[in-house]
C-alpha cells in the first residue's frame, strides 16, 4: 500500500510519529542520568528497575491508535479518552494507581523523568512546575512523603539550586 506523503492525514502522523519519540527518547536519556547516579549511591537493584521501566516508557504511545492519533490533540473530541487510555496503561501516571499517595517508589522515579523530560520539552522550570502546578493537579503538599521522594529524584536530576 502506497502512502501519500503530501496528504493531511500522513503529516498528522508523521508529527505525532516525532513528538512521541522525541519525549520517549528524551524520558531514555534522562532515565539513564537518573539510574546512573542511583546506581552511584548503591541503589543498584533499584537502578535497574527503573532502567526496565525507563526502556519501555510510554511504548502505549505507539501502540494504541487511540493515543497515536489523538494524545497530541489537547481540544480534540478524543483526547480526553485518549490521556484517560494512556494514564490507565502506565504505571508512571497517578491516575493509574488512584492518587499519588498510592504510588511505589519506582513508579514515583520514571514519573519524575516523565515530568522532566516533558519540562525541557516545554523548556518551563520543573521545580515550579511541582510546586504550583503538581501539588494542585495531584493533591499533595511540600510536607508530604511523596513530596520527599520527588525532591529526592528532581535534586538528582537538576543542578542544586544556589
Amino acid at each position: 500500500m502506497k502512502v501519500d506523503v503530501e496528504s493531511e492525514e500522513y503529516k498528522k502522523s508523521s508529527e505525532n510519529f516525532k513528538v512521541a519519540m522525541r519525549h520517549i527518547r528524551g524520558v531514555h536519556q534522562i532515565g539513564e542520568e537518573l539510574a546512573l547516579k542511583l546506581f552511584e549511591k548503591g541503589e543498584m537493584d533499584f537502578a535497574k528497575k527503573l532502567m526496565i521501566n525507563v526502556l519501555q516508557h510510554d511504548i502505549s504511545k505507539l501502540s494504541s491508535p487511540l493515543e497515536y492519533e489523538h494524545l497530541n490533540d489537547a481540544q480534540g473530541e478524543y483526547f480526553k479518552l485518549a490521556k484517560n487510555e494512556h494514564q490507565q496503561k502506565n504505571s508512571h501516571h497517578p491516575e493509574y494507581w488512584g492518587g499519588i499517595a498510592n504510588m511505589p517508589e519506582l513508579a514515583i522515579a520514571e514519573m519524575c523523568i516523565d515530568w522532566y523530560a516533558r519540562a525541557r520539552e516545554k523548556g518551563s522550570s520543573l521545580r515550579d512546575w511541582i510546586k504550583v502546578t503538581a501539588t494542585k493537579q495531584f493533591e499533595f503538599n511540600t510536607k508530604s512523603k511523596v513530596y520527599k521522594s520527588i525532591k529526592k529524584y528532581v535534586d538528582m536530576l537538576l543542578d542544586p539550586m544556589f
